[in-house]
């Protein structure tokens, strides 16, 4: 675990469950609050979410804790506009395939959008078209022919 690294190896410090908790605790909170800062949003984002949301049956899979996650989307008030949410410990490329074969969806007429090599790597693992966002790097990965504003 990385606190207990940090007590040990950087701090050099004896520590207990107690102090991690603690420390995980007030490092959750710090990361929540900024989280839920609806001025660090990409606007196009937020946007294509509350205008375009009730389009698309809308789903999010991520890497980020599935917990903390949906305590976000909901400080955000962006939870109605998803049909569910998803995060770790699943592994994105696992959630994916479960939305499929649950829902009953073809993948190629799903739309993975995504910033990371990872959400890239999910897509193609599922046979889903992939959109590069936000990440010039990933945007070059992008296999369908429009954009988020064209969706």
């Amino acid at each position: 675990m990385k606190f207990a690294y940090f007590f040990e190896k950087i701090r050099k410090e004896n520590y207990c469950e107690e102090d991690i908790y603690d420390l995980a605790s007030t490092y959750s909170n710090a990361v929540k609050s900024l989280l839920i800062n609806k001025d660090l949003l990409i606007d196009e984002s937020i946007s294509f979410i509350l205008n375009k949301g009730k389009n698309y049956r809308m789903y999010i899979a991520s890497g980020s804790d599935g917990k903390e996650l949906n305590e976000v989307c909901q400080g955000l008030g962006i939870t109605p506009y998803f049909h569910s949410i998803h995060g770790s410990p699943e592994k994105k490329s696992a959630i994916l395939t479960r939305i499929l074969k649950e829902h009953r969806h073809n993948p190629s007429s799903c739309l993975m959008i995504g910033d990371a090599k990872n959400d890239y790597d999910a897509a193609v693992e599922n046979n889903i078209p992939f959109l590069g966002f936000n990440n010039p790097e990933i945007e070059q990965l992008t296999n369908i022919n429009f954009t988020l504003s064209e969706l």
